[in-house]
């Protein structure tokens, strides 16, 4: 039996100001863009899009909107 995961993690990035972690998710099905809380609450996708497959991200934290 083969498992398999539709989450594909593979860029993750940690704002310690905001208190926010951001991750790429290049699943098959699509792909996305999204944020949660340091503590694991507040989870929000920020980019879905069907067609891309995201493997990594950057934060700016000296250009960041407020």
């Amino acid at each position: 039996m083969i498992l398999c995961c539709a989450a594909v993690y593979d860029g993750l990035a940690v704002d310690p100001v905001r208190q926010k972690l951001y991750y790429a998710d290049a699943a098959e099905t699509g792909g996305s863009i999204g944020e949660l809380s340091t503590d694991g609450t507040r989870h929000r996708v920020l980019i879905s899009d069907v067609q891309s497959k995201p493997r990594a991200l950057v934060l700016d934290g000296d250009n960041r909107l407020t």
